[in-house]
């Protein structure tokens, strides 16, 4: 399946997912923080232990995935840049060809 996107399309794109990984970030962090508030019988001993080490296993990969994603749609906008200037190149030596063709 083809894909089809202009130059700011792209850009508007990474913005977004710019914009999302930043909410996913803040998730994260009132996650965090709201679980180290957690206090009480519940939270205590190894049950409580073993929450808070598999909590901060989930948190960990949370913020792995949301940088993994950002870094994708940041190598889309490289790759529709280099994509753009190929594309700019090509037209140029088309044209130089096209003119050094015109004989009159």
């Amino acid at each position: 399946m083809p894909f089809h996107a202009d130059a700011e399309q792209l850009a508007n794109f990474v913005r977004e997912m710019q914009d999302k990984h930043d909410a996913i970030g803040r998730m994260i962090t009132n996650a965090h923080n709201h679980a180290t508030t957690l206090q009480g019988p519940a939270f205590q001993g190894g049950a409580g232990t073993a929450f808070q080490n598999t909590f901060e296993q989930f948190l960990t990969s949370a913020n792995k995935m949301n940088e993994a994603l950002m870094q994708n749609s940041q190598n889309l906008q490289s790759a529709g840049k280099k994509y753009a200037e190929m594309e700019e190149t090509n037209l140029s030596t088309l044209n130089q060809q096209s003119n050094s063709l015109n004989w009159a």
